[in-house]
This record gives structure tokens, sequence and C-alpha cells, in this order.
């Protein structure tokens, strides 16, 4: 019987894998890393969430939330065509998580050594709120990372 419900768990586990922004538990999106290796890449995190409240092109009270996330090779080299961030996670304290799908959004101008990409419709936090923001990314030869920016806010722009 323990052997079956392990295996039934495992399966889940990996069908769960499948869905861009599956539930996970506050305390992985927080203990997950700064920098992740993908081949021989040391990759970093640099998001930009933020409100929009420019009058006449916001609602009243403001946009809802967008997550704008760069992930960047620190070495300067290009990365995989197979790189992927495919969802992103916004915490602000213990009771507030934001998953969402990231759609990729590659610039021409971009350098070969980023990875931008947006999700839009978050929650309408109020702008200076301390988050960490956490993306999934995968590079089609190993298993999906979790990759953290510690210690943001969420911005506002008019």
């Amino acid at each position: 019987m323990r052997r079956a419900l392990a295996v039934l768990t495992a399966l889940l586990l990996v069908s769960c894998d499948d869905e861009l922004t599956e539930p996970r538990p506050q305390s992985e999106l927080l203990e997950a890393p700064t920098a992740v290796t993908v081949g021989a890449q040391s990759l970093v995190l640099e998001p930009y969430v933020y409100r929009d409240f420019m009058p006449g092109a916001a609602p009243p009270g403001g946009s809802a939330m967008i997550a704008g996330i760069r992930v960047r090779a620190t070495n300067g080299a290009a990365l995989p065509r197979s790189f992927r961030a495919d969802s992103v996670w916004v915490i602000a304290g213990p009771q507030q998580v934001w998953a969402a799908p990231l759609a990729e959004h590659r610039f021409d101008d971009a350098p070969p050594y980023t990875y931008e990409s947006v999700a839009r419709d978050g929650p309408k936090w109020a702008p200076g709120t301390p988050i960490d923001v956490v993306v999934r990314v995968r590079d089609g030869s190993g298993p999906p990372q979790l990759l953290r920016a510690p210690n943001e806010v969420v911005r506002q722009t008019w």
C-alpha cells in the first residue's frame, strides 16, 4: 500500500510539472537560489514589477500589476535557443502569492544573453510593497529550475 501511494504521488508530481503555475509552497519559492547554472552559464533574474497610473492610459485607481522579467547570462554568452522562463510567482508577505504564466516577449534589439518575458493582470498591490520574484526556467536539456530575485518592490509608472 505504501509503495502504491508513493508511485501515485510521484505520478501526480510529474503531471503537475506540466502546469505553468502549479501551486508551490511559499517556503520553497523563498528558498530558490538567486543564481542558477544552465549549461555553462550562470543566470540571474532582473524583474520589473509595476502598476501603471498614467492618466488617460490606465484605469481609475491604476492598472493591475504587471511583472516584466529579464533572465541574464552573467558571462555575456548567448542563451540556448531552447531556453524558456514559463512561470512567475510574486510573493508579498506570508499570505500573498501571485502565480502567472509568462508570455515570451523578446525584443529585436535585446542582447542574445537575455531572455525577456511578461505576465499581466496581477493583483492591485500598492506601489512600494516589498516583494520577492521567482521564475521557473527551462533549457530543454535539464530539469526546470527556480530562480529568485529577493528584496524587490512593486513600482509605479505615470
